[in-house]
């Protein structure tokens, strides 16, 4: 295996990591948004919508640093758009969360 073919193998790692990243942290941030609409406690509530806009974030940055393929996009995009829909059951006041 010569050099280029290393760097390449090597690239299609990153990107399948990143793209699992991207995933993961997609997941948490529903999590946590699932968790603030089911809390009563307003405390416990503004946490985890902070640490789902941090999770958004976070995704948000790594997918822009190259594109995805369509596959890939697609289920990013149903993350996402299940995350907006969970936070427009917030009062516009606690919403953070932005589409891309």
């Amino acid at each position: 295996m010569d050099a280029e073919q290393k760097w390449r193998l090597g690239q299609q790692g990153y990107e399948e990591a990143r793209y699992r990243f991207v995933l993961t942290e997609l997941d948490l941030a529903i999590t946590f948004a699932n968790v603030a609409l089911s809390s009563q406690h307003p405390e416990t509530r503004q946490r985890n919508i902070g640490h789902a806009q941090q999770a958004y974030d976070s995704a948000a940055r790594h997918m822009n640093k190259q594109p995805l393929s369509m596959e890939k996009e697609r289920a990013v995009q149903t993350r996402i758009r299940k995350l907006n829909k969970l936070f427009k059951k917030f009062p516009s006041q606690e919403r953070g969360i932005s589409s891309r």
